[in-house]
């Protein structure tokens, strides 16, 4: 009887994990399409380079966009991702990861974060990310 109970609360327990949505600070391409329609370019250009998977996630300005895909599979852990700056209307940068993430820190500034794979002893690497600044377009190591 209990391991009835343990394997129903379980079952419930993953069910309702699997349909929340975990990941609130995305946005997704169907809630950017209705805020961008006069900016059609960067859609475009998103289904171009991304196909119909992919994620769109505006600074708190709306100027800057970043612009990832989403075909992520458990043999595929890199991520390609470009900024798109919408006052000029041309990417500022393009760049791709290998078991990362990506994230807004402030207003202009994204954070490429790089997980290492297998540390090694007496290595010299320290990629482990940048900052990007979109207003300055420079990358800052860190």
């Amino acid at each position: 009887m209990k391991l009835l109970i343990i394997i129903v609360f379980i079952s419930v327990s993953f069910l309702s994990c699997a349909t929340c949505n975990c990941e609130k600070e995305r946005v997704s391409d169907s809630s950017v399409v209705s805020k961008l329609d006069k900016d059609e370019s960067l859609l475009k250009l998103a289904k171009e380079r991304f196909g119909a998977n992919f994620i769109i996630t505006a600074n708190k300005s709306w100027e800057y966009f970043l612009v990832s895909n989403l075909s992520k599979s458990q043999f595929e852990l890199s991520t390609k991702f470009f900024v798109f700056d919408s006052i000029d209307n041309q990417v500022i940068l393009e760049d791709f990861i290998r078991n990362g993430s990506i994230k807004w820190t402030d207003d202009y500034t994204l954070d490429i974060q790089i997980h290492p794979g297998n540390i090694q002893i007496n290595s010299n690497k320290n990629d482990i990310g940048y900052f990007f600044n979109c207003k300055s377009k420079v990358k800052q190591k860190k």
